[in-house]
């Protein structure tokens, strides 16, 4: 249980594909009794994506984003996932045109990083939009690579940390989409709602106002 808490608290999600077991866990009432009552002294709730049998992910969210501390954090949070939108939406653009997702990469689908890469290798189009990818600060922090398949390993790998992809093996070039990719498609849902998609100056969009159950 403490793994899964600190898990939890440091912003994981556990899906059926980051995680089976654990979220097979996490769908046990008792269990998530269990965890919902080990979070409230950290200021935080078990929360999900879905409902009933449709739960896609389970992630720890904030209680009372009245303390400062907390809502600080949950600050923080929000400008990650508000500067890791674009170059996500970017990602699956490009994994669109090459046949390797629908519109929207929905939790459990597949990506084959060699039929990606064959891809950008054969149109130009393809490495104009790896290139301009790569520009991101969410990829250029890793570092700066020279070659398709360089760059498309750095990308995968950021996308991988962050938790949106997970390798299906050791050995696999295929990668899977997981349910925090799910939760990103909640957040720009929201901030297109709220209309506070904001620029990095101040004044920063108010983590407390509308979230609902989403930090």
């Amino acid at each position: 249980m403490r793994a899964i808490l600190e898990g939890l608290i440091a912003g994981r999600f556990f899906c059926p594909y980051s995680s089976r077991e654990v979220y097979e866990q996490l769908r046990q009432p008792e269990f998530a009794a269990a965890i919902e009552a080990a979070l409230r002294p950290f200021g935080r709730a078990l929360a999900h994506l879905g409902e009933g049998d449709d739960v896609t992910a389970f992630f720890a969210r904030y209680v009372d984003l009245s303390d400062s501390g907390d809502r600080r954090e949950a600050m923080e949070e929000l400008k990650c996932i508000r500067d890791q939108i674009m170059p996500v939406l970017d990602f699956i653009h490009l994994c669109g045109r090459a046949g390797q997702g629908d519109v929207c990469l929905s939790p459990g689908e597949e990506i084959s990083f060699g039929g990606l890469l064959m891809h950008i290798d054969q149109f130009l189009v393809a490495r104009d939009q790896l290139r301009d990818l790569c520009v991101y600060p969410m990829f250029t922090r890793v570092k700066v690579v020279e070659g398709n398949k360089e760059k498309l390993t750095v990308v995968f790998k950021v996308l991988v940390d962050a938790g949106y992809l997970v390798r299906k093996g050791v050995e696999s070039s295929l990668y899977v989409a997981t349910g925090k990719m799910g939760y990103l498609y909640h957040m720009v849902s929201w901030i297109a709602d709220s209309q506070k998609l904001l620029p990095a100056e101040e004044p920063e969009a108010d983590p407390s106002q509308g979230t609902g159950e989403l930090l």
